[in-house]
């Protein structure tokens, strides 16, 4: 029996083949590769067994969460294979290091991991019989610190027998810190939340699904009790990205409570649901809406707060009704799997619907995220980066006109350059479709790209 620990903000967290939710992409098998001389190991050793296998060569981990520790092999049943073709046994050693420890470059993209150590293996040192294989377990946990939020590190496995070592890459991909709205009196969270894939006619439980409230911090002496209501953004003056549009009922977001008393510098919370009308008109839809946070009226006033949720329901093709709005896309998000380098021509389509009484001129267009101000960006879907270069995404036309009424099916192609340092990259992209009315609507390209056959 083996068991992992780890310390996390001081406290010694135990892993004992406990069961963890994740999101993993995993590597697909190359040919194996023989075990390689390593300068830095024990060159004396001149009885090293030239001929191991280890794999997976890499290992993608997205979306994770600081505080939580990861079990890679209990929901994808991926774990680092060691083999010995030969016909006698060998013992072998497994450890965590950094890139800038071993003859690995770094990836385009990712940082060397901060601490080894936050890589954890279920053997340091085992044997292995002849002609047989040995799986190492791997589990990932970072401290619960916003320093290591929203960024993307690259961890070493280090494998060696006498002399001889080969190496395996384990890349994770940290969700982004939840940010806050801080006046000199509250501090407010989240500032700006996005709730993708809602479905329509049931309730959809924010706190539930991604683990978020709604939390007031008062940094008042006094107890304060805070008054919550939702409303649309132009209500209250406030701007949101382009491509949103406002929700038609900003009571569709419910919050538990209207009211919450919190006493001096402590912590309220409430959580918050949705409940689209199941009606197919609002599938693909993108909305904004506001919580205000304000005094309850009797009390010392405070600087009211604005919390924004920018709320995306279910993507889906060749919805029969018209759809909400004068300018639909269909479907609301696209994703690609396993995309090759290079150009991949038609690789998908939209469909964009003109639902106004008149016709109209429509350009379309990929839009650079990465360099907007924090309160016009569309914020990225959780474990996805923004890709390198939005020109990658090529619509078969930049203009088109659609009658009143009617729709068009555009065709989409793919250009990544065929860089080995754009292998098993997981992106995602905005095309923007505007009207020569000034309305406009976006699409989500989500794209995985294949894993070298040499990695």
């Amino acid at each position: 029996m083996w068991i992992w620990s780890h310390t996390v903000g001081g406290m010694i967290g135990l892993g004992l083949k406990s069961r963890l939710l994740f999101t993993i992409a995993r590597a697909r098998h190359a040919l194996p590769l023989q075990g390689e001389p390593i300068g830095k190991e024990d060159n004396s050793e001149i009885r090293g067994n030239l001929n191991f296998q280890v794999g997976p060569k890499e290992i993608y981990l997205h979306n994770m969460e600081i505080g939580k520790i990861y079990n890679v092999e209990k929901e994808t049943g991926t774990t680092l294979d060691v083999t010995n073709p030969n016909d006698r046994e060998y013992t072998y050693k497994a450890k965590s290091i950094r890139v800038s420890d071993s003859l690995l470059e770094l990836k385009e993209g990712y940082e060397d991991c901060p601490e080894p150590s936050f890589l954890g293996l279920s053997e340091a040192e085992f044997a292995v019989p002849a002609r047989s294989s040995e799986k190492v377990r791997m589990f990932v946990c970072f401290p619960n610190d916003d320093t290591y939020a929203g960024r993307k590190y690259v961890f070493v496995i280090h494998i060696t027998q006498g002399g001889v070592g080969s190496y395996s890459r384990v890349y994770a991909s940290l969700s982004p810190a939840v940010q806050s709205i801080d006046t000199e009196d509250a501090s407010v969270k989240p500032r700006n939340l996005l709730i993708q894939g809602v479905p329509l006619g049931a309730p959809y439980d924010v706190s539930e699904h991604l683990g978020i409230d709604l939390s007031i911090r008062n940094k008042r002496s006094e107890p304060h009790t805070y008054v919550l209501s939702t409303c649309k953004p132009s209500s209250i003056g406030s701007e949101w990205p382009e491509g949103y549009w406002q929700i038609p009922d900003p009571g569709w977001l419910q919050l538990k409570t209207r009211e919450i008393s919190v006493d001096a510098d402590s912590v309220g919370h409430t959580d918050m649901r949705l409940r689209i009308p199941d009606q197919e008109r609002y599938c693909n839809q993108k909305w904004v809406v506001a919580i205000a946070v304000k005094s309850k009226p009797g009390q010392t006033d405070i600087v009211p707060v604005y919390s924004r949720m920018y709320i995306e329901t279910q993507s889906k093709r060749d919805i029969k009704e018209k759809s909400e709005g004068s300018l639909g896309l269909e479907p609301g998000v696209i994703l690609l799997e396993k995309v090759s380098l290079g150009f991949s021509e038609g690789i998908t389509q939209v469909k964009i619907r003109n639902n106004d009484e008149e016709e109209h001129t429509y350009t379309i267009a990929p839009m650079d995220q990465r360099f907007k101000l924090t309160e016009q960006q569309i914020l990225s879907s959780p474990g996805y980066s923004w890709i390198p270069e939005p020109r990658w995404i090529a619509p078969a036309q930049t203009e088109v006109g659609i009658e009143a009424g009617e729709s068009l099916i555009l065709p989409l192609s793919l250009a990544i350059p065929e860089e080995s340092m754009y292998y098993g990259s997981k992106w995602e992209g905005v095309l923007f479709v505007n009207s020569d009315e000034g309305t406009g609507n976006f699409l989500r390209i989500q794209i995985e790209t294949e894993l070298s056959n040499f990695q």
